[in-house]
């Protein structure tokens, strides 16, 4: 229901035209969680538990989702509220940011490495459940029959997933974190950077599975400007999001257990190969149908599987990509290795904007073609990453 590729980045496009404004909603989103954790990571080293610092980072999110749907449904001038909406949903991007290395961290205290696959599934699976229902909700509250209208439905929309948030985090906050070592020397995070870059550089399989996420990071730019696409383009109405969603979770719904299992059993170097290689299915689907004719309506329609595609790579990309990063390094140093990927990541997602400035000086399918280049380029990568499973049941 807070979809950024679909419902902020909808709900933006109504506020203004600007290409470039509307690309930005991903750098300051996946950019805060990226970046953030490798400023952060020298912090979280000292520090025997991680979950106080979840826990005040999820107050800030929910605040700001609340505060939010409180502006949205009182300003009347929408150039206020497209500045109100920008710096709320800057302050909850940069608390979940924030909130993102404590999570991972916990995640890899609580859960074995063989696990964490199915644990990604199943967290994915019943929350993907959910989000149908939630889905058919923003099918209904964004149809033009609605009782409410625009920004009142926008509103609704904000407040009840301000609740599910809640929820969402009151539950992780009550996990039992396991009591970690303590280590009060730990390096300011500009020198923990330096004392891991030697051994970064000589992790070949480190520094080429960087090379991966920075290519798909680029040619993610596209994905805010699907929706914007379906929007002027094909001139279809707020309840297709509903539909668009519908389609994303499904297609996420019926592959995380098959992709968990996968991980599990034969390694994440196979989801990543395979993360790199969907990545390539939505700008591909999205240069074919704008080849096709026929009305719009059936256009819109079939645009659907787009988002099929987007659903089923970011199922594997959570569920492998990450799983990945966590079994790279040794134990000592995983933050710092955690924080140092995320860094070079959110620089390469800060590029983003550029998808703007692609769309206004040479259209949308110029932008679908970068991103679908992108992602043969770090599928080419990836084929040359190592199974980090056989290198530590070597060295055991």
């Amino acid at each position: 229901m807070l979809s950024t590729d679909l419902v902020m980045t909808w709900f933006l496009s109504e506020l203004t035209e600007s290409n470039l404004l509307i690309s930005l909603l991903r750098p300051i989103e996946v950019g805060s969680w990226y970046f953030l954790q490798l400023l952060l990571s020298g912090y979280v080293r000292r520090r025997s538990r991680s979950l106080p610092l979840y826990r005040a980072m999820g107050a800030i999110r929910v605040a700001s989702l609340v505060a939010l749907s409180v502006a949205t449904c009182v300003l009347n001038r929408l150039e206020v509220l497209l500045i109100v909406f920008i710096a709320v949903f800057t302050a909850s991007s940069v608390a979940a940011g924030v909130a993102g290395l404590p999570f991972l961290n916990v995640v890899v205290k609580t859960i074995p490495s063989t696990r964490r696959g199915m644990y990604f599934g199943w967290r994915r699976f019943v929350g993907g459940l959910l989000g149908l229902a939630g889905a058919a909700l923003v099918k209904v509250i964004l149809s033009p029959g609605f009782a409410l209208g625009f920004p009142e439905n926008y509103a609704l929309l904000f407040f009840i997933g301000s609740l599910a948030t809640l929820l969402a985090v009151g539950s992780f906050s009550v996990v039992l974190e396991p009591i970690g070592v303590e280590e009060p020397r730990a390096l300011h995070p500009g020198r923990a950077w330096r004392a891991t870059l030697g051994r970064v550089i000589r992790d070949r399989s480190y520094i080429r599975y960087l090379a991966v996420r920075v290519a798909m990071a680029v040619g993610n730019m596209a994905l805010p400007f699907y929706a914007v696409y379906a929007r002027r383009a094909l001139n279809v109405s707020g309840s297709y999001l509903g539909i668009y969603l519908m389609g994303s979770t499904l297609a996420s719904v019926l592959s995380n257990l098959i992709v968990g299992r996968l991980g599990d059993r034969y390694g994440n170097r196979l989801l990543v190969c395979l993360t790199a290689l969907t990545a390539g299915l939505p700008p591909a689907a999205a240069l074919a149908l704008t080849q096709i004719g026929g009305p719009l309506a059936g256009r819109g329609a079939l645009f659907t599987l787009v988002f099929v595609c987007q659903g089923l790579h970011a199922t594997v990309h959570v569920i492998g990509s990450n799983n990945y990063l966590l079994e790279l390094g040794p134990s000592t140093e995983r933050v710092t290795y955690i924080g140092l990927a995320h860094g070079v990541i959110g620089l390469a997602v800060l590029a983003s904007p550029l998808g703007g400035v692609v769309v206004d000086q040479l259209g949308f399918p110029a932008l679908f073609t970068l991103s679908l280049a992108c992602a043969l380029v770090a599928t080419a990568l990836s084929i040359g990453l190592i199974e980090p499973r056989e290198i530590q049941a070597v060295e055991q």
